[in-house]
């Protein structure tokens, strides 16, 4: 069985299992082993020229009608560097479409939403298509109160991680059964 053939099954099956156990996941705090220090805080990136303002509220991005559609759930915190959670932070999502293409006139893949009380956000899309010189990534932007942090969220174990020039493993998301997680430490 080819390495593609074997990527496309085990994410199949992540996507499977997503949507069997769904629900937010609780305990993500400090799940992809970042330290609420003033130092380690989540690593910025570049918003990129794709972002556009005014996405509608949403914590559903998934839309393809494609067979390279694979639907994903992504959770987490957002937290401040005591890893309190920081409440209503608005979170933005973008990323290009399973065929690796981003949407420049309308918000197709396209989101944002508030953090609860507890700081969770959810979010459930389908996984991005790589394209010329990018790994598969989702763009966020998150805003709380006076802060605001511009990064993107990467798959692990991905072969063209390596080939990115923006790929950061700091910024990879955990991958677990019910789906990735990644907690964002906020200035």
């Amino acid at each position: 069985m080819s390495l593609n053939k074997i990527k496309k099954r085990e994410l199949i099956l992540l996507g499977a299992h997503s949507l069997i156990f769904g629900g937010v996941l609780q305990k993500s705090v400090n799940a992809n082993n970042q330290r609420c220090i003033d130092d380690a805080f989540t690593p910025e990136q570049v918003e990129g020229p794709f972002f556009l303002p005014g996405a509608p509220e949403t914590r559903k991005l998934s839309m393809a009608a494609t067979d390279r559609k694979i639907e994903i759930k992504i959770a987490g915190k957002i937290l401040n560097k005591d890893c309190r959670p920081l409440k209503n932070a608005s979170i933005n999502f973008w990323h290009a479409s399973p065929e690796g293409y981003y949407d420049s006139k309308g918000f197709r893949y396209r989101g944002f939403q508030k953090a609860r009380s507890d700081g969770s956000y959810d979010l459930v899309t389908d996984i991005p298509g790589k394209y010329v010189g990018r790994t598969p990534h989702i763009h966020v932007k998150i805003r709380a109160g006076k802060s605001e942090l511009i990064t993107q969220l990467y798959f692990p174990n991905q072969p063209s991680n390596d080939s990115d020039y923006f790929f950061d493993k700091k910024l990879q998301m955990q991958n677990t059964s019910q789906g990735f997680i990644f907690d964002f430490i906020v200035a």
